[in-house]
C-alpha cells in the first residue's frame, strides 16, 4: 500500500467524513436489512477495514488513538458484534444500545484508548440496556475490559449529576470482570475425597472432581465428553450452563478459546486451544 506524505491538520478528514467514506466503499446499502440492522456478513469486513484505518492513522499519520474517538468507538461496536455473534444497530445509539445478542439481550458498547480513567454510562437510557461491554484499544489490538450486566457495572460506578452519567473506572471494570470469571458453584454438605477446611465443598456440578477455577478449565471440564463434535455457540452455552448454572453468561465466548479475535484466554491460537472455528457460530471441540 502506497503511503502519501503526512497531511497537514487542514488536509486530514474529520472522523465523521472518514467513517462515511469507508461505509460507501464497503457497500452499506447492500448490507442493511429491512429492519435497519447491518447484516452479519458485512460486520467482519467493517471490523478489518476500521482496524486497518486506525492503525494507519496512528502509525503513519501520527494521530493519537485518543483523538480517534469516533473511529475507535465504531470499531468497538463491530468487535462486540463479532464476539457475541450479534447484530449491529445501523443508527448509532438509536435506542441506547449498540449490539443485539443472539438471545436478544441489548448491549451498550463503550470503547476507549485510554490506559486509565473511566467510561461514561448514560442514566437516561439505562432502562433500555441489558449488558455493558467495555472495550479497550491499545497498541493495535482490541481487548475486552468488562462484559456483563449493566446494572452490576453502574453499582460499581460513581454518578456525575451535571452530565447525568455514571462513570465506571477501568480498574473497577477489570475487577468486576475477574470476579465474574472466577465464579464457581458451591454445593453444601457434599462428600469428597479431598479434605477442605469448610463444610461447604466447592464441587463441579454433575462431575466427580473439584470445580475448576478459570474459564479455560470450566470449558475443558464441561466439554470433555464432547471432543470431536461440531457444536454451535448456542449448544456450547447450554452445555456450560447445564454443568455450571452460576457461570457468568457474559464470559461464555467460545471464540476466546479458539483462533478468533483477541481474547483474555492464553490458549487462543495455541495447541492448548479448546476449539477450532469451523464457520461463524460453529466450533469443533478438540
Amino acid at each position: 500500500m502506497k503511503i502519501e506524505p503526512k497531511a497537514s491538520k487542514d488536509q486530514i478528514m474529520p472522523n465523521d467524513e472518514i467513517v462515511t467514506s469507508i461505509e460507501r466503499l464497503i457497500g452499506t446499502d447492500s448490507a442493511i436489512l429491512a429492519d435497519g440492522i447491518i447484516g452479519s456478513e458485512t460486520i467482519q469486513a467493517y471490523y478489518e477495514k476500521y482496524l486497518d484505518l486506525v492503525k494507519l492513522e496512528v502509525s503513519e499519520l501520527k494521530v493519537k488513538p485518543t483523538e480517534l474517538r469516533h473511529l475507535i468507538g465504531r470499531l468497538g461496536e463491530f468487535y462486540c458484534a463479532l464476539k457475541l455473534n450479534g447484530t449491529l444497530a445501523h443508527t448509532p445509539n438509536q435506542h441506547g444500545f449498540d449490539v443485539v445478542c443472539e438471545n436478544g439481550r441489548r448491549v451498550s458498547v463503550k470503547t476507549t484508548a485510554q490506559k486509565t480513567g473511566f467510561v461514561p454510562v448514560s442514566s437516561k437510557t439505562l432502562h433500555l440496556v441489558d449488558d455493558l461491554m467495555v472495550v479497550q484499544y491499545f497498541d493495535g489490538a482490541i481487548t475486552t475490559v468488562y462484559y456483563g450486566n449493566v446494572k452490576r457495572a453502574v453499582e460499581a460506578a460513581r454518578f456525575y449529576e451535571p452530565d447525568g452519567n455514571f462513570e465506571l473506572d477501568l480498574s473497577k471494570a477489570r475487577k468486576l470482570m475477574n470476579i465474574d470469571q472466577s465464579k464457581v458453584i458451591t454445593i453444601e454438605e457434599q462428600t469428597t475425597s479431598v479434605s477442605l477446611p469448610s463444610n461447604k465443598k466447592t464441587m463441579q456440578a454433575n462431575d466427580d472432581f473439584l470445580s475448576p477455577k478459570s474459564n479455560h478449565e470450566i470449558f475443558l471440564s464441561a466439554l470433555k465428553k464432547h471432543s470431536g463434535k461440531i457444536l454451535t455457540t448456542g449448544e456450547i452455552k447450554k452445555i456450560i450452563l447445564k454443568n455450571f448454572p452460576d457461570f457468568s453468561e457474559g464470559s461464555l465466548l467460545p471464540n476466546d478459546h479458539a483462533h478468533g479475535n483477541k481474547s483474555s484466554c492464553s490458549c487462543a491460537g495455541t495447541d492448548r486451544r479448546i476449539f477450532d472455528r469451523i464457520e461463524r457460530g460453529s466450533y469443533l471441540v478438540l
